[in-house]
């Protein structure tokens, strides 16, 4: 989803369960990645035992929680900021509906051709960070105080 320093800190103002960021982000991402993969997480370098709850082994399961995080994100940023003109609703639903395809074309669609394909499209996916950029500056949040 578009982050944003702005989204993150009116979660934590409301008293919202979502932590984004260096440390405590960083706990998110295991606890995030315990569900998903298989036992195969260390907990530390010198410890043999591994962790993991394998969500990815179905795909039925993954492909529901992965969607229920996006539309939860997405929820919550719409539900916190408001277009500043017609481009700030444009450029949100835009992205959605393309990331969308983009999510349910990976899942239906064959793997990449090849290595090159692959790498072409991960590094366009370094696109979204500019678009999400833009977006944010498209969007205002909701009930902010204007600057004196």
């Amino acid at each position: 989803m578009v982050a944003s320093d702005r989204t993150s800190f009116l979660c934590m103002e409301k008293g919202l369960a979502i932590i984004s960021g260096g440390g405590p982000g960083r706990v998110e991402s295991l606890d995030i990645g315990l569900s998903h993969h298989r036992p195969d997480l260390p907990l530390a370098p010198w410890d043999s035992a591994k962790l993991g709850l394998g969500l990815w082994d179905s795909f039925t399961a993954t492909v529901i929680l992965e969607l229920a995080l996006f539309v939860t994100a997405w929820y919550f940023y719409v539900r916190a900021t408001e277009a500043q003109s017609k481009g700030g609703k444009i450029s949100l639903w835009s992205w959605t509906i393309f990331v969308v395809v983009i999510y349910f074309t990976s899942l239906l669609g064959p793997p990449p051709p090849n290595e090159t394909a692959l790498a072409y499209g991960g590094l366009a996916a370094w696109l979204f960070v500019p678009w999400g950029y833009w977006i944010d500056k498209q969007r205002t949040m909701k009930n902010a105080a204007s600057p004196s």
